[in-house]
Parts: structure tokens; sequence; C-alpha cells
């Protein structure tokens, strides 16, 4: 047996199990890995291990198998944290800058907290300007922007269009 998985980490490890020890209650696994000259086939799950007998010897073909990078679980929740807060900020747009009927709302201050915002972001990252959160972006459309609810859906847009996507990388393992 080889490799196999434990969430999203991979092992390599093989191991054999003699069947042909008697009692049944004698038979155990060993770790054999260490003792193979070399190269081993890649950490892999999904994979196909078959042992043939053939008139030139024994072998056993590995066949197939996924192999990936193991999830950056920090960068993740931190990418996921700032698509929630871009989120939230352009469905509040509405609720915070106009009265209760809808009747007026002050896009200036709107617009002042977004870019304040993106300032603090950007200053954290030590001045480093970037894509996402808070519709950052949406502050070169000042101008032409002239309502609330048109503010809010263009955040929602670059939210949306921004948004954070957790890469899964598998690769098909060849066949040793």
């Amino acid at each position: 047996m080889i490799g196999g998985r434990h969430h999203d980490e991979l092992f390599e490890d093989m191991w054999i199990l003699d069947v042909q020890r008697s009692p049944r209650g004698a038979r155990q696994w060993s770790r054999i890995d260490g003792t193979i000259r070399g190269p081993k086939p890649p950490p892999a799950a999904y994979h196909t291990l078959n042992y043939a007998s053939t008139a030139t010897g024994d072998m056993v073909v590995l066949l197939g198998g996924l192999t990936w990078s193991k999830t950056r679980i920090a960068e993740t929740d931190v990418l996921r944290d700032l698509d929630r807060r871009c989120f939230k900020q352009a469905k509040d747009i509405y609720s915070q800058f106009c009265t209760e009927d809808g009747s007026s709302c002050d896009l200036d201050k709107a617009f002042e907290s977004i870019e304040m915002q993106c300032n603090t972001t950007n200053a954290e990252r030590g001045g480093e300007n970037h894509v996402g959160p808070f519709c950052c972006e949406v502050l070169a459309d000042r101008d032409s922007i002239t309502t609330a609810s048109e503010l809010s859906r263009k955040c929602k847009a670059l939210c949306q269009t921004n948004a954070f996507s957790a890469e899964f990388d598998p690769r098909i393992s060849e066949g040793v």
C-alpha cells in the first residue's frame, strides 16, 4: 500500500502486509519505503496499486492518482474575511448614508467612508495599492455615480469580481 491522504495532507509512505503469514493474528503491516532504492512516486491519493506475477517476476504497478499543495489556512481565512467585509460594506451603503424613507442620501459621506477604509488598508500594507476590499476601485468612477443604489450595486459587482477563490490545483500523477 502506498500514500493516501488526511484532509489535504498527502502521504508517500509505503507499507506491506504479509498475507501468507499464519496464523492470521500474526499478520502485521510493515513500513518499507526506507528500504527502496531509486526514485519513489510522489505523495498521492486516489490512485490504484496493483500486484502482478509474470513469467519474468513479480511487480507492483502504481496507476494514476492526484497530488496537490496544502491549503494555506491563515492566508485563506484573511482573504475570506476581506470578502465578507467588502460585501457587508456594499450592502450597508444604503442603510448608513440614506434616510430611513430613502428620500435623501449623502453620497459624499459614502465615498469618504470608502476612501478612508481604502487608505487605512493600503497603509496597513505599507502603502501598496491593491485590489479589494471595500470596493476601492469605485472611487475612480466617483463623478459618474449619482445614487446610493448605483454605488451599492457597483461595489457588490467589484466585491464579486475580486472575491477570493481558493486554489485547488490537483495534478494527475503518472504511473510508476
